[in-house]
C-alpha cells in the first residue's frame, strides 16, 4: 500500500479540523492521502482520488451535515465500502459537529458503525485512530524485534448488538487492549501496588498526563505521587478533611475542597497555595472542572454549585437545586416543595456531581432526599430530575461520550440513565453496602464502583455484568479513578490505603 490512510472530507471542513487532523496524523508517522498533500498541478483528479482509495490501508470518513450535504464525499465513501466486501476492514468513522441521531437518520449503517468524536478534541482523536492504524513498516527500516501476539493485537472497531437503547447502542468503544482495563480483559485485573497512609483516604485522582497521583485523607494532607514508583513529589495540608481533588485539564493546577468552606488552588509543580474561593457557607462536598479547563465548580451542603471562571477565578453563576420550578408532575412537585422547606433544617444536599465531557450540563447528586438533578451550565436551568434511588446519592459520572451517566447510592445499587431523556437503562445490584464512588474507563466499555462493603467492582457497561470484585482494602472504599489512559485503577479506602490495579 502507498499510503496509511484516506481522509475522505467535505471540503467545508477542512479548515476547521480535516487539515489539523491530516498534519496530526502526519506528524506521527503515518503516510496520508489529503488532496493538500498529494495533489500537485496538472494531476488528473479522478485518478489521484480512485489511486488513493485503492492504495491507502484505511480511509478516515469525516462524517459531518457538510459530508452529507455534498455528493462527492459520499462517492469516496462508498468507494472505501467496496473494499470491505471481503470482510477486511478499511471505513473508521469520525464524528465532526454532529450527533448520533443526526447520523442515524442520514445512513443508518453508518450510525451502527462505532466512531470516535471531534468533541472530544484533536489529541484523543488522533490518540484513538492509533491505535488501529499503526504506521505500517517503511521497507527501509531496520528489522525490529518480533512482538509477543498480545502486542500485535491492534483493537478493534466493533459493532453492538442491536436492539439496545440509543445510549448504549451508540457507545463509542475503541478498546484499547492490554494492559489497559477494558470490560474484554477485566477478569484479568489483579493488584499492581499498595500505599498505606496514616488515616482513611477519601479521594483520589490522577494528572491529566497520568504522570501523578493525588490523595486525600481525613487528616487535612493531600499527597502528589510519581506513578509507577511511588515517589513523593509534594505533601499539601489545609485545615479540615479533604473531601475531594481535581486537576485541571492542562495539569498545572490541582484544586482541593474540604469541611471548611473553602476551596483552594494549588501550583502541581511546587505545591504552592495560589489561591483560596470564599462563597459557600457551608462545606465544600465536591469540585469538578469543565473538561475545557474554562470552568470549575463546586457543590456545598448550602444546597448550591457555583461556577468559577478559571482565567481570573471570578464567580460566573450560582445554582440552586431547590429555586423553584415549574413541574408538572404532582407527586414530584409534592416531593420537591418539601425539599425546599427541609433546607431550612438540613445541610448537606449536594453530595457529589460531575460535568458532562461537553461541559453543558451538571449532574447533581442529592443527599438526604434520593434525588439526582441535570443541569443547563450556561443559565442555570433545571433539565430533568432522575428518582429510582432509595438512598443519598453518593457518587456520578458521566460517560466519556456524554450519552450515559452512571450514580451510586447507599441503597447498594449503582443505576446507569440515558442523559437524552433520563431513562434507566441498567440498574447494577452486588454491592453489600453504600456505594461512595463509580467511575467509567476511558473506552466507556467499562464502569467501576467502589463501597464501603470493602470492595471495587468492575460491570460490563453494555449489559450491566459483573465482570470481577476486587478485594484486599479492609475499609470502605471512598473513591475510585482510571488513570487517562485506562491502564490503572485506583481505589482509596477508609483502611488508609492507596491501591492500584491493573493487567499485568
Amino acid at each position: 500500500m502507498d499510503w496509511d490512510v484516506f481522509i475522505c472530507h467535505a471540503w467545508e471542513d477542512k479548515e476547521s479540523f480535516v487539515r489539523p487532523l491530516a498534519k496530526a496524523l502526519e506528524a506521527k508517522g503515518l503516510r496520508v492521502w489529503f488532496d493538500e498533500f498529494t495533489l500537485t498541478v496538472g494531476d488528473s483528479l479522478r485518478r489521484s482520488i480512485d489511486r488513493g482509495l485503492a492504495n491507502s490501508r484505511y480511509g478516515i470518513v469525516v462524517l459531518s451535515p457538510n459530508f452529507f450535504a455534498k455528493e462527492w464525499p459520499q462517492k469516496e465513501l462508498d468507494g472505501l465500502a467496496s473494499r470491505e466486501v471481503s470482510g477486511e476492514k478499511v471505513i473508521l468513522p469520525v464524528w465532526h459537529n454532529i450527533t448520533a441521531d443526526q447520523v442515524s437518520k442520514y445512513s443508518p449503517t453508518l450510525a451502527d458503525r462505532i466512531a470516535v468524536s471531534s468533541s472530544r478534541g484533536l489529541e484523543h482523536v488522533v490518540a484513538e485512530l492509533l491505535r488501529v492504524m499503526r504506521p505500517a513498516p517503511r521497507a527501509v527500516m531496520k528489522k525490529s524485534k518480533p512482538k509477543s501476539p498480545m502486542a500485535q493485537t491492534g483493537p478493534e472497531l466493533q459493532s453492538l448488538p442491536s436492539g439496545l437503547p440509543p445510549a448504549l447502542a451508540k457507545l463509542l468503544i475503541v478498546p484499547a487492549g492490554p494492559p489497559s482495563i477494558t470490560a474484554a480483559n477485566a477478569a484479568q485485573v489483579e493488584l499492581l501496588g499498595t500505599w498505606k497512609g496514616p488515616t482513611g483516604i477519601l479521594c483520589v485522582a490522577f494528572a491529566p498526563d497520568g504522570e501523578t497521583l493525588v490523595s486525600g485523607s481525613e487528616d487535612g494532607v493531600m499527597r502528589l505521587w510519581q506513578v509507577g514508583d511511588w515517589v513523593p513529589l509534594h505533601t499539601l495540608a489545609q485545615p479540615g478533611t479533604v473531601l475531594s481533588v481535581a486537576f485541571v485539564p492542562d495539569g498545572t493546577t490541582l484544586a482541593s475542597w474540604s469541611n471548611d468552606g473553602w476551596v483552594r488552588l494549588w501550583q502541581v509543580s511546587d505545591g504552592k497555595l495560589l489561591r483560596m474561593l470564599e462563597g459557600h457557607v457551608d462545606q465544600v462536598w465536591g469540585i469538578a472542572f469543565s473538561s475545557d479547563g474554562q470552568t470549575l465548580a463546586s457543590g456545598s451542603g448550602d444546597g448550591t454549585v457555583r461556577l468559577w471562571r478559571v482565567v481570573d477565578w471570578a464567580p460566573l453563576r450560582t445554582l440552586k437545586w431547590y429555586a423553584r420550578q415549574r413541574v408538572t408532575d404532582e407527586p414530584l412537585a409534592h416531593a420537591l416543595n418539601y425539599m425546599r422547606q427541609a433546607m431550612r433544617k438540613y445541610t448537606g444536599w449536594i453530595n457529589n456531581f460531575a460535568f458532562s465531557p461537553d461541559g453543558q450540563i451538571i449532574a447533581l447528586g442529592l443527599s438526604h432526599y434520593i434525588a439526582l438533578g441535570l443541569w443547563q451550565v450556561s443559565d442555570g436551568t433545571p433539565l430533568r430530575w432522575l428518582m429510582g434511588h432509595k438512598d443519598w446519592v453518593h457518587g456520578v459520572a458521566f460517560s466519556s461520550n456524554g450519552q450515559i451517566l452512571a450514580s451510586g447510592s447507599r441503597d447498594q445499587t449503582v443505576r446507569l440513565w440515558q442523559v437524552a431523556d433520563g431513562a434507566l437503562l441498567r440498574m447494577l445490584k452486588g454491592h453489600t453496602a453504600a456505594v461512595n464512588s463509580v467511575v467509567f474507563s476511558p473506552d466507556d466499555t467499562t464502569l467501576a464502583s467502589g463501597s464501603d462493603d470493602k470492595t471495587v467492582r468492575l460491570w460490563r457497561v453494555l449489559d450491566g455484568m459483573l465482570l470481577q470484585t476486587l478485594k484486599g482494602h479492609t475499609g470502605g472504599v471512598n473513591s475510585v479513578a482510571f488513570s487517562p489512559d485506562g491502564a490503572t485503577l485506583a481505589s482509596g479506602s477508609q483502611d488508609g490505603t492507596v491501591r492500584l490495579w491493573g493487567v499485568k
